[in-house]
């Protein structure tokens, strides 16, 4: 199915976005009241629509970084970027590049591709190094870490069809999936069970790698809730990951023998301090990240949040850091009764050389 002709885009743009990870946590207050950032921060702000259905109980911070041009695929563009701040450490680069008038929507599908480019992975780290050298005050335990996710957004304010005619002729999975393929039924049905609609005048769809919003109004409500939930599954794989590495640590050290076993207790210990520590970290990082927004009243809202934790597997991810903290537990309690057990066996090895000294000083008389 082609995209007819009379299926363009009268206004609009691409939202591009790159995540990453920057540190354990972020003063945004002592970022918002720094006299060199005033001047371009804002707190993330809830329209008057949104202000009883959408709670943000840490309103993350935007840095206005001004416009940027560039070149890519040999055509210049121009774009507006900015990024947002976290408290738990997350920050999230926009670059919006405004489509001219009367763009078609055959082609754009080939911007999934610049996500990947080494253009705006330069682009954005130029950014992300002054960044970091700016807010390194700011910065509790600084470091940017290797992970990344990047996304897609074709954000259109007004299109030249009514809104019923471009979902019958714009072939979604095109946009969605930056491929010219012939796709199935199956697949265009998948699509269309992450499509959700407020009125007959708005839309979003929404993908792995990119989500189409068709929005009149020019608000940034579905951007921001889809932004929201990229930054936790980014939190999520980066902690789930974490939980891999110190599991494996502690299950080395155990197996790791030590020479006497009364040195056994204070290893033991050393081991029981660092996974009770990484436990502790990580819940309440996680705790943090999947409170960083929720979905009170409005039914709208919460469906479009809940389908994007589906889509970027954000659920999937929660079941696994549940089921590694459960492994924690057991663990920490079965290196618990380890020193209990040592204990036991120098107690009764202490209660032997007892007897055999009484023995020997029996003899000795």
């Amino acid at each position: 199915m082609g995209i007819q002709a009379m299926a363009k885009v009268q206004r609009g743009s691409l939202l591009v976005y790159k995540f990453f990870d920057i540190a354990e946590e972020i003063d945004l207050e002592g970022i918002e009241n720094s006299p060199d950032f005033r001047r371009k921060a804002s707190r993330f702000r809830l329209t008057r629509k949104t202000l009883k259905a959408v709670v943000v109980p840490q309103p993350p911070l935007t840095l206005r970084l001004g416009s940027v041009s560039f070149e890519w695929q040999n055509s210049p563009y121009t774009g507006s970027l900015h990024v947002r701040l976290y408290d738990f450490g997350a920050v999230s680069f926009l670059l919006r590049i405004p489509l001219p008038p009367h763009t078609d929507l055959r082609g754009l599908e080939r911007w999934i591709d610049f996500l990947y480019d080494e253009v705006f992975e330069t682009l954005c780290r130029r950014y992300l190094d002054e960044l970091m050298k700016a807010l390194h005050p700011y910065l509790v335990q600084p470091h940017v870490k290797e992970l990344t996710e990047e996304y897609l957004i074709y954000y259109f304010e007004r299109l030249s069809v009514p809104l019923e005619t471009f979902r019958e002729q714009a072939d979604l999975p095109r946009l969605l999936y930056g491929e010219d393929e012939d796709f199935s039924p199956q697949i265009r049905q998948d699509l269309l069970r992450h499509s959700y609609s407020y009125s007959t005048e708005d839309l979003v769809v929404i993908g792995w790698e990119a989500a189409i919003v068709v929005e009149p109004s020019g608000i940034m409500e579905i951007p921001d809730i889809l932004e929201f939930a990229h930054v936790q599954i980014l939190e999520l794989t980066y902690y789930d990951e974490l939980l891999d590495r110190e599991l494996a640590h502690a299950y080395e050290q155990v197996e790791h023998p030590q020479r006497f076993l009364w040195l056994h207790i204070g290893h033991y210990r050393r081991v029981m301090r660092r996974l009770f520590q990484s436990r502790l970290e990580i819940t309440e990082v996680i705790e943090r990240v999947m409170n960083a927004i929720k979905i009170t009243e409005d039914v709208y809202f919460a469906r479009v949040y809940r389908s994007a934790q589906q889509v970027f597997r954000s659920l999937e991810r929660i079941r696994n850091i549940e089921n590694k903290i459960e492994m924690f537990n057991q663990f920490y309690q079965f290196i618990g009764q380890e020193i209990s057990n040592i204990r036991l066996e120098i107690l009764e090895m202490s209660i032997l050389l007892l007897i055999l000294l009484e023995v020997i000083l029996m003899l000795w008389q």
